[in-house]
C-alpha cells in the first residue's frame, strides 16, 4: 500500500468519523475579530473540507529514512510544548502532515501522531503530524481505521499536553493563566508538559481484590463536567467522580488514553483489540475541550459496564465477578 493510498484512507477515516466534531462558533468569531486571515506557513498538497465538521488539509510527504534526526520533520519529539501559529479558519481549521516512516524510526507502536502548533488565541490544535510504520501494512483495513481515528483524536486534542489548555463553554481557560505569558501557571512536569487544574484532573488510589490479595493502583482521573455527567448516566453511578486514564505502558500511552478497564470499545482507549468506534466518552471530552461542537451522528453505543453501577466501577474484575457469582 503506497503512502498516497494510505493518505486517501486517512482522509476517508476523517470524513466518516471526525466530522462528529466542528469548531465552536464562539472561537471562530474570536479568531476573526482579533486578526485578518493570514497565509499559513505550511503549504498543503491536497485538501478536504467537511460539510459539517472540521475543515482539514492533508499534506503527503516523502518517506523518512534512518538519516532523519527526529521522528518527523515538522513536530517535536512529543516532550515539549507545541508552538503557536496563525491559520486562516476559512481555508483550513486543521492541517495534518502525513509521512511513511522507515522501520528504523519505529521504536514503539505502528503509528505516531501528535499536534505541534496551536492557535495563539484559543490554544486549539491547528497543525498535526501522522507517521505510519511499515508493519502497519500487515494489519487489516479495520485496524488501520482504528489507528487513524486514534491518531486524529490525539491531534484534535485528546492529548496529555493539551489538558492544561482546555477551555470552558464560554471559551475561558479551565486552568488559570500567568498574565505575563498567558500560559498555565501550575508549573510543568519533567517533560515540559503544563500541569492542569486539579478541579478536573487529579490522582486517586483505587483498591481491588485479586487472586493474590488486594492491590492498590493510582489513577489519573479526568473529571470534566460533560464527561462526568455522561459517565454517571452511562454507569448508573451518581457519585462517580471522573474517568481514570491508562496507568500502564510507555510514555506515549500512560495517561494519554482512557483506561480500557473502565471505558472499552472506544477509539481513545489504549488497545486496538476491542475498539469499535467513537463513544459518548470521547465526544464528551471533545465538547469539554471548549474547542468543538459535537454530533452524535457517528457515536458508537458502547455496552461495556453500562448500567452496572458502583460495584462495576470500583471493584476489580476478579472481585466484581466473584460477587456476581455468589
Amino acid at each position: 500500500m503506497t503512502v498516497r493510498l494510505l493518505a486517501m484512507l486517512t482522509v476517508f477515516v476523517i470524513l466518516t468519523a471526525v466530522d462528529a466534531v466542528s469548531i465552536r462558533s464562539v472561537l471562530k468569531s474570536k479568531v476573526r475579530s482579533a486578526r485578518q486571515p493570514t497565509d499559513t506557513s505550511i503549504q498543503v498538497a491536497t485538501s478536504t473540507a467537511f460539510k459539517d465538521g472540521v475543515k482539514i488539509r492533508v499534506t503527503v510527504g516523502n518517506k523518512l529514512d534512518a538519516n532523519e534526526k527526529k521522528r518527523d520533520p515538522v513536530c517535536n519529539d512529543g516532550t515539549q510544548s507545541p508552538t503557536s501559529a496563525q491559520v486562516d479558519p476559512d481555508q483550513g481549521e486543521l492541517q495534518i502532515i502525513f509521512e511513511e516512516l522507515d522501520v528504523s524510526l519505529c521504536t514503539s507502536g505502528l503509528i505516531t501522531a501528535d499536534y505541534c502548533a496551536t492557535d495563539p488565541l484559543t490554544d486549539r490544535p491547528i497543525l498535526g503530524y501522522i507517521g505510519l510504520c511499515p508493519d502497519a501494512y500487515m494489519k487489516s483495513v479495520e485496524t488501520l481505521k482504528t489507528l487513524f481515528r486514534r491518531a486524529i483524536g490525539r491531534i484534535l486534542g485528546f492529548n496529555k499536553k493539551a489538558f492544561a489548555f482546555l477551555r470552558d463553554e464560554t471559551g475561558e481557560p479551565r486552568t488559570s493563566r500567568d498574565p505575563s505569558t498567558n500560559r498555565p501557571n501550575n508549573g510543568q512536569d519533567a517533560f515540559g508538559i503544563y500541569t492542569p487544574s486539579s478541579s478536573y484532573l487529579f490522582y486517586k488510589t483505587m483498591s481491588g481484590a485479586t487472586v493474590v490479595g488486594r492491590v492498590e493502583n493510582s489513577y489519573l482521573f479526568l473529571a470534566l463536567p460533560t464527561l462526568v455527567e455522561y459517565a454517571r448516566k452511562y454507569f448508573a453511578y451518581p457519585q462517580l467522580e471522573g474517568i481514570p486514564l491508562e496507568d500502564e505502558g510507555g510514555l506515549d500511552v500512560v495517561e494519554q488514553y482512557f483506561d480500557s478497564r473502565f471505558v472499552s470499545h472506544d477509539v481513545m482507549t489504549s488497545g486496538t483489540d476491542t475498539v469499535t468506534g467513537i463513544t459518548g466518552f470521547t465526544l464528551a471530552y471533545m465538547y469539554d475541550s471548549g474547542w468543538y461542537e459535537i454530533s452524535d451522528a457517528h457515536e458508537f453505543a458502547g455496552t461495556w459496564g453500562k448500567g452496572k453501577g458502583e460495584d462495576f466501577f470500583n471493584k476489580s474484575c476478579f472481585e466484581y465477578t466473584t460477587v456476581r457469582k455468589s
